[in-house]
């Protein structure tokens, strides 16, 4: 999974590196308020019953076929709701382009919202390496649709018809690797199972996803479609990294915790070791991309992208916090059966994540930033507070794991940071300050987490 989801973010930097040149900031800004809308609108199609179906110790075939009905209709209830609606968006955001991707981008939202039910049968029988495959083939199929659009100046469009090729052909492979074909609609009992379940998981996750995409909308209507796409542009190549291990873990640990939902010391233990894996994994990766980022944007996309470099460099601090627990929280909530509870953590997040990223709108686009990271502090804490009142999770033994990582991290960085002033060619200085940073730090973990550095090492090498 992680190999994958490397490898899919690879090639999704590379080709943002070339839609750059070829893109402006404004239709960056246009794309990312689409995007924004879709994500919020997929967790409704999905009514979480993909997790669901994950989470249950056996499923039948009535109640995938409900799941199925159930994903079906709320994806084409909601396509004809975007389409009728895209003139109201446009017009509210003071961006004609938007009534388009709108309408583009609606299609793809249906392809997602089916192939979540496919994901999660994979997902179920622990096939990683399956999902790995298909979902980089899309990324593959989207590369190659939208670069090509792009070179025909097609514009923002060119990005959301290469998300509707990648979701049809996701669509396709998930079909083809489960052969699930629904037999019936599926029965009200089962739906009922599911929905009992889901419609937890379903609200939960809207309310924290409508939150986290909170700093696109306030941005796309208080500033400028430029500046949301160097913003946006800022976010993605920042957070490739933490994503992807935050979604890794989740999704590897959500069927293995469920199994283990009766044994709670198990699933505790397990936590502590991910946070700490995490924490090693994740950290390094920002603290070096902070220290080398303003040779890195000036020589990839050159001095017009230079102005995001200090939005990339706060996006580290926050990419380095969602590294200390992202991911694995969730799945120790939903594999115990308790998803009401993100019900909680997803209120909080709907109210304190805007409320900092309003608060820091008045400093223009830096304190929205530094909003964001200030919300991803805050909300860490308060999932920690969760777990320890709810599971009775250690709160010291979170930042007894964190402290010594962290400390690492900060003293390499500043002397990175020194190194990097011994050329001023950006090219050496890039070089000198990437080997220096990534040979300081595997010593350094070498020796004082020798056991962790072997089980990364070994579970990189061995492939599901």
């Amino acid at each position: 999974m992680l190999t994958g989801g490397l490898g899919k973010n690879i090639i999704a930097f590379g080709v943002n590196l070339i839609l750059a040149r070829l893109l402006t900031p404004s239709d960056f800004g246009s794309v990312a308020i689409v995007v924004s809308i879709i994500s919020i609108l997929k967790i409704f199609a999905e009514l979480g019953t993909s997790v669901a179906l994950v989470q249950r110790k056996t499923i039948t075939l009535k109640i995938k076929d409900s799941a199925f009905t159930a994903t079906l209709v709320v994806t084409l209830t909601f396509i004809i709701i975007l389409w009728i609606s895209a003139n109201t968006i446009s017009n509210y955001f003071n961006n004609k382009v938007l009534k388009d991707l709108i309408h583009i981008a609606a299609f793809s939202y249906v392809f997602l919202g089916i192939f979540s039910l496919y994901r999660s049968l994979l997902l179920r029988d622990l096939r990683y390496k399956a999902i790995s495959v298909i979902e980089f083939i899309g990324v593959i199929i989207s590369s190659v649709v939208t670069v090509s659009l792009a070179c025909f100046n097609i514009g923002p469009s060119s990005i959301v018809w290469g998300q509707l090729a990648s979701a049809g052909c996701l669509l396709f492979l998930g079909f083809a690797l489960t052969r699930y074909v629904p037999k019936s609609l599926g029965d009200w009992s089962s739906l009922k199972e599911l929905f009992s379940f889901g419609i937890w998981v379903s609200l939960s996750r809207v309310l924290g996803n409508a939150s986290g995409q909170f700093d696109k909308f306030i941005i796309g209507k208080l500033i400028d479609p430029g500046t949301l796409g160097g913003y946006y542009l800022a976010q993605k190549i920042v957070m490739i990294l933490p994503s992807i291990f935050t979604g890794v873990i989740d999704q590897v640990m959500l069927p293995i915790y469920s199994q283990w939902q009766d044994s709670p010391s198990r699933i505790e233990k397990g936590y502590w070791k991910g946070l700490r894996i995490s924490a090693l994994l994740v950290l390094p990766a920002m603290a070096l991309l902070a220290a080398i980022a303003h040779p890195l944007i000036y020589l990839l996309l050159g001095q017009a992208w230079c102005n995001i470099v200090p939005l990339i460099q706060i996006f580290c601090i926050f990419g380095a916090i969602q590294g200390l627990g992202g991911g694995i929280f969730g799945s120790v909530i939903y594999a115990s059966g308790k998803p009401q509870t993100m019900i909680l953590v997803n209120a909080f997040r709907i109210i304190m994540l805007p409320l900092c990223v309003f608060i820091g709108s008045f400093s223009g686009i830096l304190g929205i930033s530094y909003g964001m990271v200030a919300f991803g502090i805050i909300g860490r804490l308060f999932n920690q507070y969760i777990l320890t009142r709810i599971f009775n999770f250690k709160f010291s033994l979170f930042f007894s794991t964190i402290a010594l990582p962290i400390t690492i991290n900060i003293v390499i960085y500043f002397l990175t940071i020194k190194i990097s002033l011994l050329s001023n060619n950006l090219i050496l200085s890039l070089f000198i300050s990437s080997l220096f940073f990534t040979l300081c730090y595997i010593v350094t973990i070498c020796i004082l987490f020798t056991d962790d550095f072997l089980f990364i090492k070994n579970s990189l090498l061995t492939r599901r």
